[in-house]
């Protein structure tokens, strides 16, 4: 959009089905990497750099495949510059230490958040339509905290040497192209393409 003063930015890399033994362990590893407030994208891209009022990362793992993705509404100038950060942070998870007190406030936020989930009727209908749809077995809900208490540094290291691989990024930018189109082909992350708004090379 020219004139934007923002840029929306994804950076996405395939991820597990939602069946997957790994998905407790990405999900102690998301809150770390990006999903809770005092994560380290967000402090990064936020707290650091000032680029965002917000950053953040996500997973969304389907029946057969999935993907994991980190975003944000980056000032427009900033856009190259928050874009290296974000997928630095992200290749990192597999090399730097996670301290305990990290991975203890990852997995309290997750168990305390665990019974909203069954608020209203229709989140319960919703959470157990899953266990047919992704062949979850009919014990995983009561096992889930306790699968998540068990999740340890090894495993989050290994679920992100597993899935987080800098490389095989897709970054998308949506914003103001003779902005950012010259910092974005010069910031190291591969071939830039320029696509319309129903996904066309231009």
């Amino acid at each position: 959009t020219p004139g934007s003063p923002q840029t929306q930015v994804r950076s996405v890399v395939p991820g597990p089905t939602r069946s997957s033994s790994d998905y407790e362990s990405l999900l102690v590893m998301n809150e770390i990497m990006g999903g809770a407030f005092s994560s380290r994208i967000n402090m990064n891209i936020r707290e650091k750099h000032g680029s965002a009022y917000g950053a953040s990362s996500w997973i969304r793992p389907l029946a057969y495949g999935g993907w994991i993705a980190a975003g944000a509404g980056v000032k427009t100038d900033s856009t190259a510059p928050a874009v290296r950060e974000m997928v630095k942070e992200m290749g990192l998870m597999s090399e730097q230490p996670v301290k305990p007190e990290e991975i203890q406030l990852a997995k309290s936020s997750l168990v305390r958040a665990f019974p909203s989930w069954f608020e209203t009727t229709s989140q319960t209908v919703s959470i157990l339509s899953e266990i047919p749809v992704y062949n979850l077995g009919l014990d995983y809900y009561p096992q889930y905290a306790k699968k998540v208490e068990a999740v340890n540094e090894a495993d989050i290291k290994a679920v992100a040497k597993k899935y987080l691989h800098p490389e095989k990024m897709i970054v998308i930018a949506v914003g103001d192209k003779k902005t950012i189109e010259s910092g974005l082909k010069s910031a190291g992350l591969g071939p830039v393409e320029v696509r319309d708004p129903d996904g066309n090379v231009k």
